[in-house]
């Protein structure tokens, strides 16, 4: 190897090693298997008649820092002197120098461009890619390992099978290399779109993936083969409504961690890419596609960039996922916004410990680029669907100004999350503050309830608010979680516990009757007193009670369960 990789103390992860040189050992030719479905294919659009957002040419050219110059420009695409690629393809079998236009496509790129980049910066010995990817793979059936019982699948022995058949035939595959000894120096994996098929695939992924780690070192001949796996980022960290893209976030991705992290298992020589915070919306990117990245080049720059550097950590033996991160993160490039919708049962405006939040709300996020408290007429930047908790979150933005909103669509009608609510009292209209559990929503009943603008900065939002954690990014200053929105129903005053029960009292105020609702089983009995504290009517477990011969004024309604004692009291008007 070209380097030694000492890392400074608390620095272990996320470390990208300063290189200190020492004597080289004989020169090889290091090959690294990247293997999976279409992603490690490659979707990412190199460029269009319109040269879209997220296309590589409209990526390099406004590559104002210089980020990716080491790949070229239109028309000027750089090749790798001493990195190679062996990709076969349906009609069609790559066997040349790494550069762009390598991908499913000769029109996409793949993580094997700047992963290839990463090798040839870190070793001096040539670098040999076998790319053994096909679209539409999953690992229950299709790579199926053999360690794991059932069919072995067909693509996992093509792809022992191909990575065999190259390394013995180097001389006639590329005779320009001109080196008789080898090293298989690493594989990397990045699939899991099509086992979110059934929930028996799902199931079983985590056990089926380390059965893969197993065998495939087991059939190369590599007992610690250092291997590093990208998870299924689809989507970003943004609850998704699609159901596919769910699984891919709580269910694949998490098994693929569980399997990457397992560094009692595996020490270092295992490593993982979290994926998501490459994930770029529809709008900034080529193509509707979310089972491809949406077709971002820059995506899949970045998830290459990634796997090379954690490659290297996995090469030496420090690709640990859980030792302190240290203090040298760096900022994303992009912003996030969400929280939460909840249910506002005192109508104060602040989300108490007891008020929980609603599902299924419709919440959607629009640019306003000049601030002026009006979206912009074509900044609609999408909709999330709040979780079983009631949070919403919207990722992968672009800095700038913001306006969420919960809008009147799936929202207000009969069997709809908000039938019946309206939004609760205490507006805040600085949604900026950066004060969270407030109500930051105004608006007319039933109609679009508003936040105000929310400025986006990278390193500018609020800490400790809930943003995802990495030894790569600092997500926290640049994600803001703090934008609420409380609703009520107005036909059910409040609703308290008592006895461990629940019970909700409304209208109030009322005309003629103020009904109970009770959800559970409990005996209680219920007075109602004027303010002097005088009796007017008691009853034991009315469902409503009868104010339409009392005065207009304020009363005492209480409450108590007869078993064990216990009461609440409650103010009530009566109009």
């Amino acid at each position: 190897p070209e380097i030694i990789v000492t890392p400074p103390a608390g620095m272990e992860i996320g470390y990208v090693p300063i290189v200190t040189r020492q004597e080289k050992t004989p020169s090889k030719l290091r090959v690294f298997v990247l293997a999976g479905q279409s992603n490690m294919q490659g979707y990412g659009l190199v460029d269009d008649a319109e040269n879209t957002s997220g296309s590589l040419v409209d990526v390099v050219q406004n590559d104002a820092d210089g980020h990716w110059s080491q790949i070229g420009e239109a028309g000027n695409w750089h090749t790798l002197d001493d990195a190679y690629l062996y990709f076969a393809k349906d009609n069609d079998t790559i066997r040349t120098n790494v550069t762009v236009g390598q991908g499913a496509h000769s029109d996409l790129i793949g993580p094997e461009l700047m992963f290839a980049h990463e090798m040839d910066a870190y070793f001096d010995d040539p670098i040999l890619i076998i790319k053994t990817a096909w679209g539409g793979k999953s690992l229950a059936e299709d790579f199926r390992p053999p360690s794991a019982g059932g069919t072995k699948g067909a693509f996992y022995d093509a792809m022992i099978d191909r990575v065999k058949y190259v390394t013995q035939n180097l001389e006639t595959e590329f005779p320009d290399i001109g080196l008789d000894s080898y090293e298989i120096s690493g594989f990397a994996w990045f699939q899991g779109w099509n086992d979110g098929a059934s929930q028996s695939f799902l199931d079983e992924y985590e056990s089926n993936l380390n059965h893969l780690v197993k065998d495939v070192r087991t059939d190369l001949g590599i007992p610690d083969l250092p291997f590093v796996v990208a998870n299924s980022g689809h989507g970003g960290y943004a609850a998704s409504s699609d159901a596919w893209v769910r699984d891919m976030q709580e269910i694949v991705s998490v098994a693929q961690q569980n399997v990457a992290c397992d560094d009692e298992t595996y020490g270092g020589w295992v490593g993982f890419v979290d994926t998501k915070p490459f994930f770029i919306s529809a709008d900034e990117s080529p193509e509707e596609a979310i089972h491809h990245f949406n077709n971002n080049a820059l995506t899949y720059l970045n998830i290459g960039k990634y796997l090379g550097r954690e490659m290297v950590r996995a090469i030496n033996n420090m690709a640990f996922c859980y030792a302190d991160c240290g203090d040298e993160l760096v900022s994303p490039g992009l912003v996030s916004i969400g929280n939460r919708v909840w249910n506002d049962f005192n109508r104060d405006g602040i989300n108490d410990p007891n008020e929980p939040g609603i599902p299924g709300v419709s919440v959607v996020l629009w640019r306003d680029s000049d601030g002026d408290g009006v979206p912009d007429p074509n900044g609609f930047d999408g909709v999330q669907v709040t979780d079983t908790d009631g949070y919403y979150s919207f990722g992968g933005l672009p800095p700038g100004n913001y306006v969420t909103f919960v809008w009147q669509v799936d929202n207000w009608g009969p069997g709809e999350p908000l039938n019946g609510f309206v939004s609760t009292n205490g507006y805040v209209a600085d949604a900026n503050n950066d004060v969270d559990f407030d109500n930051n929503g105004s608006g007319n009943p039933f109609t679009d309830i508003f936040s105000g603008i929310v400025t986006l900065t990278e390193d500018g939002e609020p800490l400790n608010d809930g943003d995802p954690e990495d030894c790569v990014f600092d997500y926290d200053a640049a994600g803001n979680n703090t934008v609420d929105f409380g609703f009520y129903n107005p036909n059910i005053t409040s609703t308290v516990e008592l006895s461990n029960t629940l019970i909700s009292i409304y209208p109030n105020p009322a005309f003629d009757v103020v009904h109970i609702s009770v959800e559970g089983q409990i005996a209680y009995n219920v007075s109602l007193f004027d303010l002097q504290g005088k009796l007017i009517s008691s009853a034991l477990n009315p469902s409503s009670v009868d104010v339409s011969a009392i005065p207009s004024g304020m009363y005492w309604l209480k409450i108590q369960d007869v078993v064990e004692g216990k009461y609440m009291v409650k103010k009530i008007v009566k109009r």
